[in-house]
């Protein structure tokens, strides 16, 4: 089986109500869907947030730059496939829109491996793997100063199902915080789950102020408080505080994740699909996680990281939001704070082309 063709398609879906955090507002998410076909007819699917059309314009170049090597490969060959992107994008250096591209098409390959073994991506990584994992709600919940509005949407969450809910968090005062915490609590209801998301807002004192009066909330996370090259900073807190650090979704690949564990920089480790290199890379990283005790959680994605998480011995969450749910004809269900790992060949998911084409980004 060789690669035949790799197909890029940029879309930006719009998003009702916009997000809102310390990392600034979006009114529109932008993402490359990534098809990989083989001269089998067997096909894999990727797609890669970009953030922006000019993103997008960037991760297609990355994408183009990867043909040479992608084209005519055996996609069932990932590590060979891998090793082979690595080398070609050397001069690119192994950050950014290099490891990003290189991402989507491992992720799409291991695909097609499952798609030809007719097993779900779970099983073929763990024939153990679980048929259902947690999750909690991340699709909302923003930093807005409208309580009743968190209030309602946290108890819109419950009702769909979810036991646990991430709320963003970095107001003006810690004072703010405390109530905006109060009312997604009560809208939640008892015995839920709450994790919190600086977004990497704080100076290193701003967080320790914060952390200090957040303690007593027992959030199962504080997420990203620092600077993503903070690393020493997230070390501190870690230390010097009972809540739980989040950290990792801006890591790229292994080796940022070997320095954060080698600082003792998180207490919980969120590796991004796109950011630590596809499948491939969500694996070692896992690995590195379970050699050292330490839990990883998904971020975004939920449609390809619920069979990622389900084949995982130290897999926790599913982030779960529904962003990207109209670019799919299938859907992910969620019960009683568990979300069901499909068993469709490969991931299970495929493009709705009707959506595809009415999201399509023009300006890219």
């Amino acid at each position: 089986m060789k690669i035949s063709a790799i197909r890029c398609r940029p879309v930006s879906v719009p998003m009702n109500p916009p997000i809102v955090s310390r990392s600034g507002r979006f009114d529109a998410m932008t993402y490359v869907l990534v098809d990989v076909a083989t001269d089998e007819g067997l096909t894999g699917i990727s797609y890669l947030w970009s953030f922006s059309s000019n993103g997008s314009r960037g991760l297609l170049a990355a994408l183009a730059e990867l043909n040479s090597v992608a084209m005519g490969a055996d996609p069932a060959d990932t590590d060979a496939l891998w090793a082979a992107m690595w080398k070609k994008m050397a001069q690119w250096g192994h950050y950014g829109l290099s490891i990003i591209a290189m991402s989507a098409i491992d992720t799409a390959c291991w695909d097609i491996k499952a798609r030809a073994a007719g097993v779900p991506v779970s099983k073929l990584l763990n024939a153990g793997s679980r048929d259902s994992v947690d999750t909690y709600y991340s699709g909302g919940l923003w930093l807005v100063d409208d309580l009743d509005a968190l209030r309602d949407e946290a108890a819109r969450a419950r009702k769909q199902g979810f036991l646990a809910a991430k709320m963003r968090i970095g107001r003006d005062s810690l004072d703010e915080d405390l109530e905006a915490i109060e009312a997604v609590r009560q809208g939640l209801g008892d015995g839920a789950g709450l994790m919190a998301d600086a977004n990497s807002g704080w100076t290193l004192s701003r967080a320790r102020s914060a952390f200090t009066g957040l303690d007593p909330q027992q959030l199962a996370w504080i997420e990203d408080p620092l600077a993503q090259d903070d690393f020493a900073g997230h070390a501190a807190l870690a230390e010097e505080f009972d809540t739980p650090v989040m950290f990792g979704e801006k890591a790229y690949g292994l080796l940022e994740f070997e320095r954060i564990v080698a600082l003792a920089a998180a207490d919980h480790l969120m590796p991004d699909l796109q950011r630590v290199g596809g499948v491939s890379g969500w694996q070692a990283v896992q690995q590195l996680a379970a050699g050292h005790g330490l839990p990883v959680s998904s971020h975004l994605f939920p449609e390809f990281n619920v069979q990622l998480v389900a084949s995982a011995s130290n897999g926790r969450y599913v982030e779960c939001m529904d962003w990207c749910a109209a670019l799919f004809n299938e859907r992910l269900d969620v019960e009683a704070g568990r979300i069901s790992v499909p068993q469709r060949p490969g991931f299970g998911f495929s493009w709705n082309e009707d959506s595809v084409e009415r999201f399509r980004d023009a300006g890219v």
